[in-house]
């Protein structure tokens, strides 16, 4: 990487190594019952910029048990993450020192009335933030959300989803900078249709809206609303090209900020190129703008190129190159990122 600490004006560069270990086990209790579990736990460290050095759990970790009951699947999980990306995060730069833990537990039920399939599902959500500088993010959240579909054939379903939360922040200030409690929801139809052989989408839209239970350090009060949309595509062309098309708006939690404006487009192509050999040409275009005093926006082109050879049953091998340009409204916040990534994965 040729600027690990994301600096405009002076970026350093380093090398880094992250062994991981991914497991995945499943227990079939009985006839109606199955405990699965899944983890990918790893270590990054520095060759120079040690204070750099992390454990990570990557967000694939996942405890869950399956209760079938008649029409009902009853899904209790237990999900948790350890991150530390600052690169990923649009209103950080000038550090690559922010990280968080997150645990979400919960209870997902599936209730099947043949034509129509109604979900219902509940998380409470904890997330912890690092380097203390960052710690007045702390919170607690509820989250509920509600779904029902219409299955109108074997392969389409159109529904309405409804999802809501609360989410309470440990409110200790950090450089005087505190966020407020908040509510919020969003409602919205949705459709998603395996459309042919080759096409699958994924598409919904709604409103949604926040509500602080007090103005915030940073000038915020009030109801924040907007619409969301979110758009997913994958398309086989042929036995030689597939790719993924990601278009959408988010509204979501943010750091100098109650909420963050999200717009975005991601692109990512796979081209077989010879037999066991692909390569991903991933682009993507990120606008992100916050309110509040501070009042940032945020543009991020990024892309890259990822050669992956399968060498055999078990071993994996690849090779990329990743560019990042963030580009701020804000004075000596910018910064652009080049990354090389070699890779091997042997699966026992």
């Amino acid at each position: 990487t040729d600027n690990v600490n994301l600096s405009d004006q002076h970026p350093e560069a380093d090398l880094s190594m992250s062994p991981r270990l991914d497991l995945a086990a499943n227990w079939v209790v009985t006839e109606q019952n199955t405990l699965s579990f899944s983890a990918g736990i790893g270590y990054t460290t520095f060759l120079q910029h040690q204070e750099l050095n992390h454990l990570f759990i990557t967000p694939d970790t996942d405890l869950a048990f399956n209760i079938y009951a008649g029409n009902f699947l009853i899904n209790l999980h237990n999900r948790f993450q350890i991150l530390q990306q600052a690169s990923s995060q649009p209103q950080i730069s000038q550090t690559s020192q922010y990280g968080y833990y997150q645990n979400s537990a919960g209870a997902t039920v599936t209730w099947d009335l043949n034509k129509v399939i109604l979900i219902f599902n509940y998380d409470h959500d904890i997330q912890a933030f690092f380097p203390d500088t960052f710690s007045f993010q702390d919170h607690s959240s509820e989250l509920f959300q509600t779904r029902a579909a219409w299955l109108y054939n074997n392969l389409s379903q159109l529904g309405l989803e409804l999802g809501g939360g609360l989410t309470t922040y440990n409110q200790h200030p950090t450089n005087g900078s505190s966020l407020s409690d908040l509510k919020y929801y969003n409602f919205g139809p949705y459709f998603q249709s395996q459309i042919t052989r080759h096409i699958n989408l994924k598409l919904s839209s709604g409103y949604t809206a926040y509500t602080l239970e007090s103005p915030n350090s940073f000038g915020e009060s009030g109801t924040i609303a907007a619409y969301y949309v979110d758009f997913a595509l994958t398309h086989q062309l042929n036995d030689k090209v597939k790719y993924q098309l990601f278009l959408g708006r988010q509204i979501q939690l943010g750091v100098y900020s109650s909420t963050l404006d999200l717009m975005f487009a991601r692109l990512n192509p796979i081209w077989r190129i010879i037999r066991n050999t692909d390569l991903s040409t991933p682009l993507y275009f990120e606008h992100a703008k916050q309110a509040g005093t501070r009042g940032e926006t945020v543009r991020r082109f990024g892309g890259g190129l990822q050669l992956t050879y399968q060498m055999s049953s078990k071993l994996t091998t690849s090779a990329a190159y990743y560019y990042l340009s963030h580009d701020s409204d804000l004075s000596d916040q910018d910064y652009t990122q080049n990354r090389l990534v070699l890779d091997l994965q042997y699966r026992f």
